[in-house]
Order: C-alpha cells, then sequence, then structure tokens
C-alpha cells in the first residue's frame, strides 16, 4: 500500500496584489514610497475569472476586480495611517519576538521607534514587497529595451514577454520551475534597459529625491 502522507506545508498562495501608487496610478517600486499618492488592490482569483490570461506584472487588472484609493481628504487619510501605524508596530514587535531567531524577552520599543524614525525623517520603507514580481508596462518595456539597443524592430522582443526564465542566467525555463522570474523582470535588472524605461514612464530616483 503506498503511502500518500506527506508533512509538507502547503505552498502559500498569493491572491492579492497590493501596490502603493502615485498620483496618476501608477505603482512605486522600492525606493519610490515617498511619491505615494494612493493604494490599488488587486483580487488575483477575481481578475483571473475575468481574464484568464491576466498578468499582474504587466496587465491592467479588470475594473471589476481592482479597487483604488487616494489619500484626498487629510482626516480620513490620518484614520488609515493610525491603522497601518499600529500594523507596523505589530509586525516589528512580531518580527522581533516570534519564531525560531526571537527573543520573547526583548524589549521590541526601542525597535518600534527606530523604524518609525527611518520612516518620518528618511521617508525610506525599508521592507515592502511587491509579492507578485517587477510590475511593468509591456509596450513602454519593448520600446525601452529598442532604445537602450538601438534597434528598431520590436518582434524578436515581443515574443519573449510571455516566458519564465531563470533569474540568474535569463534562460528560458518552465513557468513552474523553482526560481523562475518573468524575461520582462529579468530584462528590468539591466542598469541601460531600466534608465530608458524610467525616461519613458517617469519613475526611478530623481536627483531632487537624494
Amino acid at each position: 500500500m503506498t503511502d500518500t502522507t506527506t508533512n509538507a506545508k502547503p505552498k502559500k498562495v498569493t491572491i492579492a496584489v497590493r501596490d502603493w501608487i502615485d498620483e496618476h496610478g501608477n505603482p512605486l517600486s522600492a525606493g519610490e514610497e515617498a511619491k505615494v499618492a494612493g493604494i490599488r488592490y488587486v483580487h488575483l482569483p477575481s481578475a483571473k475569472a475575468l481574464k484568464p490570461d491576466y498578468n499582474p506584472e504587466s496587465d491592467k487588472p479588470p475594473a471589476d476586480a481592482a479597487f483604488e484609493f487616494m489619500f484626498a481628504d487629510p482626516i480620513s487619510t490620518k484614520m488609515f495611517a493610525a491603522f497601518g501605524a499600529h500594523t507596523l508596530a505589530g509586525n516589528v514587535v512580531n518580527t522581533a519576538t516570534n519564531g525560531p531567531k526571537g527573543d520573547k524577552s526583548l524589549n521590541p520599543i526601542p525597535l518600534i521607534a527606530e523604524r518609525f524614525a527611518g520612516i518620518q525623517d528618511d521617508h525610506v520603507w525599508a521592507d515592502r514587497e511587491g509579492g507578485v514580481g517587477v510590475r511593468y508596462d509591456k509596450d513602454k518595456l519593448i520600446q525601452a529595451i529598442l532604445n537602450a539597443k538601438k534597434e528598431q524592430d520590436p518582434a524578436p522582443y515581443i515574443a519573449k514577454l510571455d516566458n519564465k526564465v531563470d533569474g540568474k542566467t535569463g534562460a528560458i525555463v518552465a513557468p513552474d520551475t523553482k526560481g523562475a522570474i518573468s524575461w520582462g523582470a529579468f530584462v528590468m535588472r539591466n542598469p541601460v534597459v531600466k534608465g530608458e524605461y524610467d525616461k519613458l514612464t517617469g519613475g526611478g530616483v530623481t536627483l531632487d529625491m537624494i
């Protein structure tokens, strides 16, 4: 008789894309948090039900699967901030006191104060994670590649858009390969392409932010 018992933990499934967005609705990358003007929450199961080929890294989500909120009203913004601030303080405490490396005897208050000071004084959000990898505009990415390589024909690169690649070598791999990333995310690691992409989108870190 075959033993089918397994102690493997179930794979965590991402059900949402939680983006910080700028005043134009563009998702912000790490290091651009100071431009935040609102949030976008995309419910992935709903998005894929409405658009089976939906790619959260490059496609605009179906309207009925996404919620956007801009921080325009100062009073409601402070209410959201208070909720988020308590959540962040709790995250700092959990990280410091729980888990295999946690120390339950530790007083976490100085750690909370240090984290909040970094945000308030330097406008840096050190550990925000996107959840689905680098987000990018397909058309602008292709144009950025052409600009960077001084080429005219987009066809060879359009053909690669839906591929998954090895994160270290760029070799095309099966979509479920461990450590695989989208071809677009791999391309965005090239500083020349990223620079051209930022020119087209107005993204990146400008000198007045440094």
